[in-house]
């Protein structure tokens, strides 16, 4: 998976987040989740992701995470929930992490 930088969504006018939280959005009520998206939180199910002071918190951890990689993976998650319509396992997180730049391949 590419991570975009949300600078570039905004020159090239292809901001498609807002779909794919409505997709989510759908697909967890679907499934019988519940998904709460707001700036410092990500959470579907029993799953939290934190945004705080520059770091993810995560269940895989706490990871150092610019602002743009913290955007980058809640809208994988969301993509995650709307493709598969529950939240991600151990190794699907660690594999969004990596997708998001926060990870290498070898972090546990």
């Amino acid at each position: 998976m590419a991570v975009i930088n949300p600078a570039d969504k905004a020159r090239f006018g292809e901001n498609s987040a807002p779909n794919i939280h409505a997709n989510a959005k759908k697909a967890a009520k679907e499934a019988g989740l519940t998904l709460e998206i707001t700036p410092n939180e990500a959470a579907v199910g029993d799953l939290r992701l934190r945004y705080v002071d520059g770091a993810v918190e995560t269940p895989a951890g706490r990871h150092p995470a610019e602002p743009w990689q913290w955007e980058a993976l809640k809208t994988l998650l969301l993509n995650y929930v709307a493709n598969f319509k529950k939240p991600p396992n151990p190794e699907a997180l660690r594999a969004l992490l990596f997708a998001a730049g926060l990870t290498h391949p070898q972090t546990p």
